[in-house]
């Protein structure tokens, strides 16, 4: 049993279900979803998380040590998703992608 899991980047298409998923088989435990809800999420994916009080929604970057600090803090399943995945956007601005799925990866790691 988990009492507490983070999911980051579970309001996109792929995180949603995985967000089911874990919300079917450990329905007692909280859920916390840590996403920045940029173009690949819709809280649409989600619509389950407004109605569970043991669930949370964070609308946050992973790349923030802080955020990941806080919502990790006592976790027993921490399941990362959140990546800029969308390969013509990154022609734009690769450095953000970089520092996202990158810097991103290493401050929940450093966070668990």
């Amino acid at each position: 049993m988990f009492n507490k899991i983070v999911i980051t980047g579970a309001a996109g298409f792929v995180g949603s279900h995985v967000y089911d998923h874990f919300r079917g088989i450990y329905p007692k435990s909280e859920i916390i979803i840590l996403d920045k809800m940029t173009y690949a999420a819709d809280i649409r994916n989600i619509p389950d998380i407004l109605q569970n009080s043991e669930h949370t929604l964070v609308v946050g970057d992973v790349s923030n040590l802080d955020i990941c600090m806080r919502v990790t803090k006592n976790a027993n399943l921490v399941i990362h998703l959140a990546a800029e995945s969308h390969v013509d956007n990154s022609f734009g601005n690769s450095m953000e992608f970089t520092r996202s799925n990158t810097l991103g990866t290493h401050a929940l790691m450093e966070a668990c």
